[in-house]
């Protein structure tokens, strides 16, 4: 081997083990897998989030997929198979201990030398308290909607109502003037007469 195609092995080697240690370390899920949904790499981080060994999911069916998403999941690879992209998704898998995680997953493939797809990689990241956490804000924008509606019926039903008491005391303070009159009136001026009946207005 020449020193120019040792240095070029060399130096494949270190960007090999750079891309090794970053897959290793990232906190995300990446995950491959054959056409087949066989899994062949689980790293540390899709250990940390689904709770399965390397151990316990290399070499068998993708176990993280529930029975009501696995037609979503062979309907994705036999896409991606046939040439389409895939665009990131969110979606949901299943922890070890049965927790349902919602999580957004991206796709990359893997070909051979010719060009062939002959595994997948996705890489997962656990959007489960976010998902809730933007749920809790909804819900107090939806309260906050219904207070602000509650206010305003409140002071579309205030407003007339206000209107209508204002005109009667309006009214009474109009009328009671011609009642005293006319009571004086009926009563010959006699005030003492008339004394009991006007303290009733």
């Amino acid at each position: 081997m020449s020193p120019d195609e040792s240095a070029g092995c060399d130096i494949a080697c270190q960007t090999a083990e750079k891309f090794c240690s970053i897959i290793e370390n990232t906190i995300d899920a990446i995950i491959t897998f054959d056409i087949k949904g066989i899994v062949t790499g689980w790293n540390a981080g899709a250990e940390d989030i689904y709770q399965y060994t390397a151990d316990e999911v290399l070499g068998k069916i993708y176990p993280i997929v529930s029975e009501e998403r696995k037609a979503e999941f062979f309907g994705i690879i036999e896409m991606v198979r046939n040439g389409k992209r895939m665009p990131d998704y969110e979606t949901q898998r299943v922890r070890k201990d049965g927790k349902v995680l919602d999580v957004a997953i991206s796709f990359f493939l893997i070909r051979d030398k010719l060009g062939r797809v002959i595994e997948f990689c996705s890489m997962h990241r656990d959007i489960t308290e976010k998902k809730r956490l933007q749920a809790e804000i909804n819900r107090a924008r939806e309260l906050a909607t219904i207070g602000q509606l509650a206010a305003g019926i409140a002071h579309a039903l205030n407003t007339p109502l206000a209107s209508i008491l204002m005109s009667a005391q309006m009214m009474k303070m109009k009328l009671l003037p011609m009642l005293r009159k006319k009571m004086w009136s009926g009563l010959n001026g006699k005030p003492n007469d008339a004394e009991p009946l006007l303290k009733i207005y």
